[in-house]
């Protein structure tokens, strides 16, 4: 079954839109971009906001990712993790203006309308992690990690607040039962080294792997479940749970 789409452009650029023609905002950041769709039911890559070009003229730009040759460095890395997963990918920003030296978000954040800025763009893109229902999730940015939630000191970390539990099965994070990674940067000068690369691939295709296998024993229970209850009612619910699971197994293609 193939991914469905998820369009950006009417749940982005509104809000970049926004963000240009507020007064406060004036002195930050003024060139934006996104990929024209995220896709559902795939390994999500987020990271942290996209690189300045001097190719780059519009205020707001967008582009197109393929599964294959994007042509762009950067995306390397996911689409031979997607091939060695056997599964589809996609990829998001968690802030969209364009900035090559990310310690100057730190700058940017000094700075009440500086901290309305960065809040306003991860608002949205949190709505849209949560519509993508991924596989799993690979966070490859620290500065991601950060503004997600994830709080590995014990520490208060308001942000996007997600919640991060620990799972010695899969031996990783899940996030509302999705399994997440974190990891360092895929690509450039501190980049995974080949062995953390490599084992990171064998990581997410094992935990995905594991994820199908748990599907299909769920629904075989429930299976089991529906014919022993001798209530019309209470079947066809458990019916229904099993059509929900047999769906889910097909989409993971496994």
């Amino acid at each position: 079954m193939k991914p469905e789409p998820i369009s950006l452009k009417d749940t982005v650029e509104p809000l970049l839109k926004e963000l240009l023609a507020e007064a406060e905002f004036q002195s930050l950041p003024r060139m934006f971009v996104y990929p024209n769709s995220v896709l559902k039911k795939s390994i999500l890559l987020l990271g942290i906001n996209p690189s300045h070009s001097s190719e780059n003229h519009g205020n707001i730009e967008n582009y197109e990712l393929l599964q294959k040759d994007n042509g762009h460095p950067y995306f390397k890395k996911f689409e031979e993790i997607s091939e060695y997963c056997k599964t589809t990918w996609t990829h998001l920003d968690l802030l969209f203006f364009r900035e090559t030296n990310q310690s100057k978000i730190s700058n940017i954040l000094k700075s009440k309308s500086g901290v309305d800025f960065i809040w306003r763009q991860l608002e949205v893109s949190k709505s849209l992690i949560e519509l993508t229902e991924p596989q799993v999730i690979v966070v490859n940015n620290s500065l991601a990690r950060t503004f997600l939630g994830f709080d590995p000191d014990g520490k208060t970390n308001v942000w996007l607040g997600f919640s991060f539990v620990f799972d010695n099965e899969i031996g990783t994070y899940r996030w509302n039962k999705v399994p997440v990674f974190f990891t360092s940067m895929l690509t450039g000068q501190r980049a995974l080294d080949r062995g953390s690369y490599g084992r990171l691939k064998w990581h997410i295709r094992s935990t995905l792997i594991i994820e199908t296998e748990r599907k299909k024993t769920a629904v075989v229970e429930l299976k089991n479940k529906v014919v022993r209850t001798q209530k019309y009612d209470e079947a066809e619910s458990l019916r229904a749970q099993e059509r929900a699971l047999e769906t889910r197994l097909s989409e993971l293609r496994f």
